[in-house]
């Protein structure tokens, strides 16, 4: 849906959709996203930055090739910020997030949205994942890119509001499969509530730039690469560009008035994260030690 409304505005943004066909209750088949690389596995493969990455694919960064694959990252990380935000898409580790061969970031599986988080704790951030090495990839803070993907975000925003009832509405068709993520009207209550639209359209746009600034290197999706490292051995964002606890969010008192309301709930708390910890080990014990939702996305994804 969210495809269409921005391809009906003409907007540049680029998202990558996939087919789930249900086979029987709790198993189906889930559509390959072809010629693309999971984070991940480029990490497996002693790749250490997004940027490398794109160098090693495309080229060095003042050729056509690796501009316009950039083009693509930015233009396709503005969409699934947005989808990210106001669907609350959660477990955003590495394994789940994608690079196709054009430079699209593509997000998969998507056992955790709206209301429930891994293990049954909401610890990642409310707004969504905008890691460092992303930002270096767009040509850091203060380029052209980055800028340029913030401009996109904030357009997204501003485009999906008048069709929020709608979403809205259709969200609503699924209240009656009692999938976990849904916990009755107050879910589609706080799906509305994300669009603002209580605000003007100038306010309305600073509130999404406060929501990009919450995000940008936001300590709670650093502490969450950082245990799924731990906990699955995923790979990410390693030296020399700065360790987890080395990175710090963006100042949320100089980018907006607005940012102050996400500092509350995107603080951390040493409970927090222990809570979080014995969650997922639990989670992993039940399932008698196996693999990831992502792997098992894998295997029924397989040929």
């Amino acid at each position: 849906m969210h495809k269409n409304i921005f391809n009906s505005l003409g907007l540049d943004l680029l998202v990558t959709p996939y087919r789930v066909t249900a086979t029987g209750p709790g198993c189906g088949v889930i559509d390959v996203i072809p010629n693309a690389t999971s984070r991940d596995e480029m990490g497996r493969a002693k790749i250490n930055d997004l940027e490398s990455f794109f160098v090693m694919k495309y080229g060095a960064v003042d050729t056509p090739e690796f501009q316009r694959a950039r083009n693509n990252f930015v233009q396709s990380m503005a969409a699934y910020s947005l989808l990210c935000y106001i669907i609350q898409i959660k477990d955003r580790h590495n394994g789940n997030i994608m690079v196709d061969g054009r430079g699209c970031i593509t997000h998969i599986d998507f056992g955790f949205l709206f209301d429930i988080g891994p293990g049954g704790v909401k610890f990642e951030p409310n707004s969504f994942k905008l890691s460092h090495e992303m930002v270096v990839l767009m040509g850091g803070k203060d380029s052209v890119g980055f800028r340029h993907f913030r401009e996109l975000t904030v357009k997204a925003f501003l485009a999906a509001r008048p069709y929020a009832n709608t979403i809205v509405d259709t969200v609503g068709l699924m209240l009656a499969a009692e999938f976990p993520s849904f916990k009755g009207e107050g879910t589609l209550e706080r799906l509305r509530l994300r669009f603002r639209l209580d605000l003007s359209e100038k306010k309305a746009a600073e509130f999404m730039m406060a929501v990009i600034d919450n995000a940008c290197e936001n300590k709670r999706s650093i502490v969450y690469d950082e245990f799924q490292r731990m906990t699955n051995g995923e790979c990410f964002l390693a030296p020399p560009y700065a360790e987890p606890s080395e990175l710090t969010p963006c100042s949320l008192s100089q980018a907006s008035p607005m940012c102050a309301r996400w500092a509350p709930s995107d603080s951390l708390s040493n409970d927090e994260v222990s809570a979080t910890a014995q969650a997922a080990a639990s989670e992993r014990e039940r399932e008698g030690g196996g693999e990831t939702g992502l792997h098992r996305t894998r295997q029924a994804s397989s040929p």
